[in-house]
């Protein structure tokens, strides 16, 4: 299995595949679509500062592989 990403805009309902890809024509290929929001910030810096940690990250994963066994 081989995996491509590439940005396109759907008109007419076609979206056309760049020529890097011409191997995959007359293929049969998974599609999944994803629609960009232009309207979220993806600026992560906006979450910094809002996790607490009442607990050293080690030790509670510690702790809770201790719960599985």
């Amino acid at each position: 299995m081989q995996t491509v990403q590439f940005a396109a805009r759907m008109k007419k309902n076609t979206i056309k595949v760049p020529r890097a890809y011409k191997d995959f024509y007359d293929q049969s290929v998974q599609v999944i679509l994803v629609k960009e929001d232009k309207n979220l910030s993806c600026d992560l810096g906006r979450f910094a500062g809002t996790i607490r940690l009442r607990e050293d990250p080690v030790r509670y994963q510690r702790r809770m592989r201790r719960e599985w066994k």
